[in-house]
């Protein structure tokens, strides 16, 4: 393949763990992508992810001044945008205008206007990619493989509920977040945009959403979302987001997804962390199964290899780049680029998570079911 040039615009903590992940491949000996050029509106953040990519690599990157330049450059073909979501319309239709590809940071926009103004930006739906690291995570595309394959049946209903300590985001998230106008609901949009692109992907089109929530709309005090979706192909899902003042340490994560033949269990949101896959004949831990089924789940032999090298089959830190999915992530947009092949997500999957997330917000509001647009 072609070598893609990839420009990094936003140089915080997704922009590093972004950073690190190119890094990754690249000291891998992988020829087909480069981090060459980076902007931050904050040198000093720029200056650190430059170098930590020069560490890891052993090569430069400049440090541009403003956005147009990485927009500009003829020699970059896609910009990778880790930006707070409110900028990330200007910075996306910003970037396509000029040609290039893109990768957004999720959720693809504040807003739907966002979303379709993103979307009407771009010249082909390849062009546009949304880093749901989720998704890409290897205990993720795991169970996607277990529910294709028919290992369960059908899925019938999903239970999915996540307890977090607000205490410990007050302490480690950027302000920005607090702000509803810059981050949107955060258990609705933030957190919940991952887990709709995951029911989306998993089960299919949504037909209806009911939720009811209490408690604040940022991260900062207790708080609860819970939603009931019904899926056009039959299948059922109730998922509860629990902000918990009272405690500080883990999150607590339990996924259970029913079919007519058996059933997976997770304690790992973005994975298959200490899971099972039961059926009436046997009952296998999710590390097993990934390694019995490690070329059908991850067909492209670079991924695979780095999902292999890394054994990264169960919870994965933030900053760990191949088992919290981001080197997948990046590796799908560059292949995508290079072949010119649609993303995993693309920007009309983006769409479509983001929709649901306002789906869940209105039907919690006016207490009515909804149809995510």
């Amino acid at each position: 393949m072609t070598i893609v040039r990839v420009g990094l615009l936003g140089c915080g903590d997704i922009g590093l763990r972004h950073a690190q992940a190119y890094g990754h491949l690249v000291s891998r000996q992988n020829a087909a992508v480069r981090l060459v050029a980076v902007h931050d509106v904050d040198p000093v953040r720029a200056h650190a992810v430059a170098g930590r990519y020069c560490r890891m690599t052993g090569s430069t990157v400049k440090i541009v001044d403003r956005a147009e330049r990485l927009f500009s450059s003829s020699d970059i073909d896609a910009i990778d945008i880790a930006l707070p979501t409110y900028l990330h319309r200007e910075a996306a239709t910003a970037a396509l205008g000029r040609g290039k590809s893109v990768l957004v940071a999720k959720p693809l926009g504040l807003t739907l206007e966002d979303c379709d103004a993103i979307l009407d930006a771009a010249a082909s739906p390849q062009m546009i990619a949304v880093a749901e690291n989720f998704r890409h995570a290897p205990g993720s595309k795991a169970i996607a493989h277990a529910l294709g394959s028919g290992a369960i049946g059908y899925p019938i209903h999903m239970d999915l509920s996540i307890s977090i300590p607000s205490k410990e985001l007050s302490r480690n998230a950027p302000p920005w977040l607090a702000d509803t106008g810059k981050a949107g609901d955060y258990l609705a949009l933030e957190l919940g945009v991952h887990e709709m692109d995951l029911q989306l992907a998993w089960l299919g089109p949504m037909a209806l959403i009911s939720a009811s929530r209490s408690g604040t709309k940022n991260y900062d005090s207790g708080g609860h979302l819970a939603a009931s979706i019904s899926f056009a192909g039959g299948s059922s899902s109730v998922t509860r987001f629990n902000l918990r003042t009272e405690w500080t340490g883990d999150w607590q994560v339990r996924r259970f997804i029913r079919g007519p033949q058996g059933s997976i269990t997770s304690r790992s949101w973005c994975g298959w962390h200490d899971g099972v896959l039961a059926t009436p004949k046997r009952r296998l831990l999710s590390q097993a199964y990934i390694e019995g089924n490690i070329s059908s789940i991850f067909r492209d032999r670079e991924e695979r290899e780095c999902i292999l090298e890394a054994r990264s089959f169960g919870q994965a830190a933030s900053n760990d780049p191949v088992g919290y999915g981001i080197v997948s992530c990046i590796w799908d947009f560059v292949v995508s680029i290079s072949k010119g092949k649609r993303p995993l997500v693309s920007g009309v999957e983006g769409r479509a998570a983001v929709a649901a997330s306002h789906a869940i917000l209105a039907a919690a509001q006016s207490g009515k079911a909804m149809t995510p647009q």
